[in-house]
This record gives C-alpha cells, structure tokens and sequence, in this order.
C-alpha cells in the first residue's frame, strides 16, 4: 500500500535544517538548492505532479527543456538556501512518486 505525500515542514523549528547555515559562492551570493523530482514529455503530468507537490505546501514548479531536441518538462521543488531540508523530503518524495529525485544546486 502507497503511503501518502508527507507535508511540506515550512516551520524552522526543530528542524536539522534550521541550524544549518547557509552556503556561499566564491562572489559572497547564497547558494541555493532545489529537488529535481521528474523529467516528463507530457507537461499535464508535469503541471499534475507538481500541483499535487504544492497542495501538500512544497515550491514545486516546472520547468521546461530541450533535450536532443524532444521538449521535456522538469518537475522542482525549490529554491532552498538549505540543502538539508531537501534531504529531509527525497525519500518520501522517491518513495511516493516512484522515482529518484536529485538534489541539484539552484541555477537561474
């Protein structure tokens, strides 16, 4: 039996992630993180996955891309100053979509 979606934890409080710092570029700027959940070729499925991330309070988007010419959609959450929050939801995340997520760093 599937489990359901855990639930964004946007509260710092007793986090691991809340006493985490912060990282820094070589040019003094935060670095920022995001969990690259999907890449699709139906972007409904796309736009699907992600509102479904966001009904439980994730920063899912999705972003479109171009691979050997075939438009694909990704599906993110993020950005996050803090690499350990994502780490505390991939596996719920993987285990609950059937994939395996990335923690990518966050890329405008």
């Amino acid at each position: 039996p599937k489990k359901g979606l855990v639930a964004a934890d946007n509260e710092p409080n007793g986090q691991m992630a809340s006493r985490q710092r912060a990282e820094f570029d070589e040019q003094g700027l935060p670095v920022s993180w995001e969990l690259q959940v999907a890449t699709l070729s139906a972007q409904q499925r796309a736009e699907e996955i992600a509102e479904l991330l966001r009904e439980k309070g994730h920063k899912a988007y999705v972003s479109p891309v171009t691979i050997r010419s075939q438009q694909l959609y990704r599906v993110r959450i993020g950005p996050s100053l803090q690499r350990q929050r994502l780490i505390d939801i991939q596996a719920d995340i993987d285990a609950y979509f059937g994939v395996e997520s990335k923690i990518m760093k966050f890329e405008v």
